[in-house]
């Protein structure tokens, strides 16, 4: 319970959520109920909920590069935080998150709350997780640069081949050339 005083001097927090690209609907509704739960346990208050949509990982996270983003504005202590972290690990829908405080000693009553700004748009979450993984395609501007400073290997086995073509022709010739040679001291040894 929380005195008069800590009701009316709290902080405003910001917590980053990522959720599992395969979650399921059923599965985002209870990361949505275990966060309001906990909210409402420690008198916490929402003030708004930010829905940023499907997103590239810049690193590969429990066999994933994709989550699901959402951004949590609310008021509260420090016990809140510290519990909704906790609820946050046990979940195995979250694969990621970060909480970091935003003002200090804020009265909760002044904040402007709409309905609208609370929703967890777990309708767009379902309509983007049945959606395919499509990779953006690259700049063309930036491929055909990285193509200019690669240099052709194809072009030094050839040259290569070339080269040991060239020799044979004259090892090949050398060697009927010492083949005569070789028969006329066989000659004279046995005409001798």
């Amino acid at each position: 319970m929380l005195t008069e005083f800590q009701k009316r001097h709290q902080r405003e927090y910001e917590t980053i959520v990522i959720l599992d690209p395969r979650v399921s609907h059923e599965l985002a509704e209870r990361v949505v109920q275990r966060f309001q739960e906990v909210l409402t346990r420690f008198e916490g208050r929402l003030v708004r909920v930010e829905y940023w949509g499907k997103r590239k990982l810049s690193y590969r996270i429990r066999r994933s590069d994709w989550g699901f983003y959402y951004c949590l504005h609310y008021c509260g202590s420090g016990g809140l935080v510290a519990e909704l972290e906790r609820n946050f690990r046990m979940l195995d829908a979250v694969m990621r998150f970060q909480s970091i405080q935003v003002k200090d000693d804020i009265d909760p009553a002044t904040y402007q709350v709409q309905a609208a700004e609370l929703e967890f748009r777990l309708d767009l979450l379902a309509k983007e997780a049945a959606e395919p993984i499509v990779e953006p395609q690259a700049d063309a501007a930036l491929v055909a640069t990285a193509e200019m400073h690669v240099p052709e290997p194809a072009a030094e086995p050839e040259e290569a081949e070339g080269a040991e073509a060239a020799e044979a022709p004259e090892a090949e010739a050398e060697e009927p050339a010492d083949e005569p040679s070789t028969k006329d001291a066989g000659e004279q040894e046995g005409g001798a």
